[in-house]
């Protein structure tokens, strides 16, 4: 498929697929590395009742066990009346968020 309807071919050369990055490296730049945080060890958990306090008690527990932790993903029941980017205010009070970072 092409958007233009004349075909858009890139043929790019090399001895081995190292050199064939390389050449594509210099047309379209190198990537970007990940976050470091999203490397580790992530903990999802869904839970319509979720609170400040469930998620660091998790916390303390993977500490207690000496489970690395890096993030921790909470569904749709940490929010708002489901509305996204913002926390319960009941659940998760300016001071249970301070504690959390």
């Amino acid at each position: 498929m092409s958007e233009s309807g004349k075909l858009e071919l890139f043929l790019i050369a090399g001895a081995d697929p190292r050199q064939v990055h390389s050449e594509l490296s210099k047309i379209t730049g190198m990537p970007l590395l990940p976050a470091a945080f999203s490397l580790g060890y992530h903990y999802s958990k869904w839970d319509n009742e979720i609170s400040a306090s469930k998620v660091i008690s998790w916390n303390n527990d993977f500490i207690k066990h000496n489970i690395p932790v890096d993030s921790f993903w909470l569904d749709i029941g940490h929010t708002d009346s489901f509305k996204y980017f913002e926390f319960d205010p009941v659940r998760f009070s300016d001071k249970d968020l301070e504690k959390m970072k």
